[in-house]
């Protein structure tokens, strides 16, 4: 969607987790864009404990800012249509309950969709199948669920992850973030 009178500003950046802030007239959001590397590997866990530890330092100079996050955090948490829970998804769920944060996909419940990754995968024989799992994600804190008006699959993507949209309402006059 397209931010009318807003401005954004980088707040940090690494190879795997991009925050800005973004204000507009209706006041201020915290965003970072998500690329974990696959699970099961060492860099997806660092990626992990940084994105976590840099959400606590932004989140806590930042106490009132809605935050919202998402992306490929390659962490599959049997939503989606995806059957599977991996030890990526635990540790990414147990994170963000120490938090407070909430699953769009799964907690707010406003994303009806299928999964968020498709790829055909051939076999020895010739043989081929499509592989299905969601291991995209979108995390926020309780300030910012209370202005998700909707989220959606966006099914044409440039890679063999599908990107997730949030559509968000407009404040009520009076809050000041």
């Amino acid at each position: 969607s397209v931010l009318h009178s807003s401005s954004l500003t980088t707040l940090k950046t690494d190879q795997h987790n991009a925050w800005c802030r973004i204000s507009t007239a209706d006041g201020e959001i915290i965003a970072c864009a998500v690329y974990w590397p696959c699970a099961g590997n060492a860099l997806h866990t660092r990626a992990r404990l940084d994105f976590f530890s840099q959400f606590d330092v932004i989140s806590s100079a930042n106490p009132q800012c809605p935050v919202v996050c998402g992306g490929a955090f390659n962490a599959r948490m049997a939503t989606c249509g995806d059957p599977v829970w991996n030890c990526e998804g635990k540790e990414l769920r147990s994170c963000m309950l120490r938090r407070g944060l909430l699953h769009v996909q799964s907690d707010l419940h406003v994303l009806e969709s299928g999964p968020t990754r498709v790829i055909p995968f051939h076999m020895a024989g010739g043989s081929s199948k499509i592989l299905r799992s969601s291991p995209d994600h979108i995390i926020c804190n309780r300030s910012l669920a209370a202005l998700i008006a909707s989220s959606s699959l966006f099914e044409t993507s440039l890679s063999d992850h599908h990107a997730l949209t949030l559509t968000l309402r407009s404040r009520p006059a009076g809050l000041s973030h």
